[in-house]
C-alpha cells in the first residue's frame, strides 16, 4: 500500500500540464473454409462511440468497433496540419523505446502531457495489480500498457482497478494497439483489409499471433501460419476458430514458408533464432513473391536480411513505427473523449 502511494506520489510529481474529464467508464493443422464472398456483409462502417472503453483485447470489439478507431487514425493523420487540443492527462507504463517515443509524439499532437515510468521501476509495487490501476487512475484521463512481463490476467486486474480507459500496447499474451498500427498500414498499402491474406512466421507463443487470432478474421480478412513449436495460448486460437467460422475466413496452418506464403498480401515476422524462417530477397525474388513484411519487435533485431530490408516495396516497417502515433492519438481521442470523425467513413473492405 506504501508502495503504491509514493508511486502515484511519483506520477503526480511528472505532470507539466492536465485538465480533468470524466469518462464512462492440440493444433488441427490444415484447418481452412470454402470462402463464400457474400457472406461477409458489405458497407460503409458505421460510427461506434468507444468513450470509456478499455482496449485490452479484441473479446467483444465488432468489426464496425475496430473500423472506427482506424477511422479516427486516418482522418488525424489526414488533417495533421490542423491539430486538435486534447489536453489529456496520459500515462504510459513502458518497456519499448519506440513505444515511448511515439507515444511522446501522439502526445504533443494532442496538446496533452505524458508522464512515462518504466516496467522495472514498478517491481515491489505491482504486486496488487487492481491498486495499481486505481493509483494511477487518480492521476490520468488514459493509460497506456506497454507490459511484456505482464500476463493478460494481470492486465484485466490492472483494468478492473482502473475507473479510466486502459490501452493494452502489448502484454506476454496480446498486443491489441500495435496489431492497430499494422492494420492501419495494410489499408493504406492495399486500400482494404476485407479478404487481406495475412501470414505468420514465428515461434508459437507470440503475442501478435495471438491477437490476429482473434482481430483478423473479426475484419474478414484471413490468416495463415507457420509456427515453431506449438501454439501456447489455445483460447485465443480456439476464438479465432470460431471467429473463422462466423465469418467465413480461411484460418490455416502451413509446414512450409513458401507454401504459406504464396499469394499472400502480408508476412509478419518477430525477431527469433528459426534459420528457416528468416526472410531473404533472394527467395522473394526465386518466387517471384510481391508482399509487404512487418516485424512487431523490430528494436531487438530484423528476422530478415538486409537487402530484404533495403529493397523497394516490401518493408513496411517504417510505416507502423509511424502510425503508431497516429492509432495511439486516435485512442486518446475515441476512449477518453467523444471524438467524432468529420470525414466520410473509409471502405476499409475495399470495393465489390
Amino acid at each position: 500500500m506504501i508502495a503504491v502511494e509514493i508511486f502515484t506520489q511519483m506520477m503526480m510529481s511528472h505532470w507539466v500540464k492536465s485538465t480533468s474529464t470524466t469518462c464512462k467508464k492440440v493444433l488441427t493443422k490444415g484447418f481452412s473454409q470454402n470462402v463464400n464472398p457474400k457472406k461477409f456483409d458489405v458497407g460503409r462502417t458505421k460510427f461506434q462511440s468507444l468513450i470509456g472503453r478499455d482496449l485490452i483485447s479484441f473479446d467483444g470489439y465488432t468489426r464496425d468497433d475496430i473500423y472506427t478507431l482506424l477511422w479516427i487514425a486516418k482522418e488525424l493523420k489526414q488533417f495533421q496540419h490542423q491539430p486538435i487540443r486534447m489536453g489529456k492527462r496520459i500515462s504510459l507504463i513502458w518497456s519499448n523505446p519506440i513505444t515511448k517515443a511515439t507515444l511522446a509524439n501522439a502526445s504533443q499532437n494532442l496538446e496533452s502531457s505524458l508522464c512515462c515510468v518504466h516496467e522495472d521501476q514498478l517491481y515491489g509495487s505491482s504486486n496488487n495489480y487492481e491498486m495499481l490501476g486505481r493509483s494511477l487512475a487518480s492521476a490520468a484521463d488514459i493509460i497506456f500498457l506497454d507490459v511484456p512481463s505482464w500476463s493478460q490476467s494481470n492486465v484485466e486486474e490492472f483494468a478492473a482497478g482502473s475507473n479510466r480507459p486502459v490501452v493494452l500496447i502489448s502484454s506476454r499474451e496480446l498486443s491489441p494497439a500495435l496489431v492497430y498500427s499494422e492494420l492501419l498500414s495494410f489499408y493504406e498499402t492495399y486500400a482494404f483489409l476485407r479478404r487481406l491474406i495475412l501470414v505468420y512466421l514465428g515461434p508459437g507463443n507470440n503475442a501478435v499471433l495471438n491477437t490476429y487470432f482473434t482481430v483478423v478474421p473479426t475484419i474478414g480478412g484471413h490468416l495463415r501460419y507457420v509456427v515453431d513449436g506449438v501454439i501456447e495460448n489455445q483460447t485465443s486460437w480456439e476464438k479465432g476458430l470460431r471467429l473463422a467460422s462466423k465469418f467465413n475466413t480461411e484460418m490455416k496452418q502451413f509446414e512450409k514458408v513458401e507454401e504459406a506464403v504464396d499469394r499472400a498480401h502480408a508476412v509478419s515476422t518477430c525477431f527469433h533464432n528459426i534459420p528457416h524462417m528468416h526472410l531473404m530477397l533472394k527467395d522473394v525474388k526465386e518466387m517471384d513473391l510481391d508482399w509487404t513484411f512487418v516485424q512487431s519487435d523490430s528494436h531487438k533485431g530484423l528476422s530478415v536480411s538486409k537487402d530484404l530490408m533495403k529493397a523497394s516495396g516490401h518493408s513496411l516497417l517504417n510505416e507502423v513505427i509511424s502510425n503508431q502515433s497516429w492509432i495511439f492519438q486516435a485512442c486518446v481521442a475515441a476512449h477518453a473523449s467523444d471524438y467524432t470523425p468529420k470525414s466520410q467513413p473509409p471502405r476499409f473492405e475495399g470495393v465489390d
